[in-house]
């Protein structure tokens, strides 16, 4: 299978996280592979959703996650699961030396509290 795809998770997906093992069992089938832990441009913002996170373009926050590599099938596995194009729309995301990245952003942001950190794992760290 051909990796065609470079996807940024930057919540429940990031490893250590809830689904977390979603990638983690990709890549075992070789259908996905790790690349780095980085951060995105300060342009975007991180809200808290409750049990996950939603990225918003516009802002001034640098946010937190993971470059991963996939294929056809986990990339339409992933839509899937992220609610795309209801609650998610996948569009490119800014990332300083890096190219052809996208994530996953939150499509209706209304109100919800912002993770001023830019990392979910940190969400104490948020605006009430």
């Amino acid at each position: 299978m051909s990796l065609d795809y470079k996807v940024f998770v930057y919540g429940t997906l990031r490893t250590g996280d809830v689904r977390s093992g979603v990638l983690s069992d990709m890549q075992l089938l070789g259908q996905a592979k790790f690349i780095k832990e980085t951060t995105t441009s300060s342009r975007y913002t991180l809200v808290d959703l409750g049990a996950f996170p939603g990225l918003i373009e516009g802002g001034y926050t640098s946010v937190l996650g993971e470059i991963w590599e996939i294929d056809h099938y986990t990339k339409q596995y992933l839509d899937l699961m992220e609610g795309v194009p209801l609650l998610y729309q996948d569009k490119p995301v800014e990332i300083d030396g890096e190219e052809d990245i996208f994530a996953y952003f939150l499509v209706n942001p209304r109100g919800y509290p912002e993770i001023k950190s830019g990392d979910w794992f940190k969400k104490e760290s948020r605006s009430n």
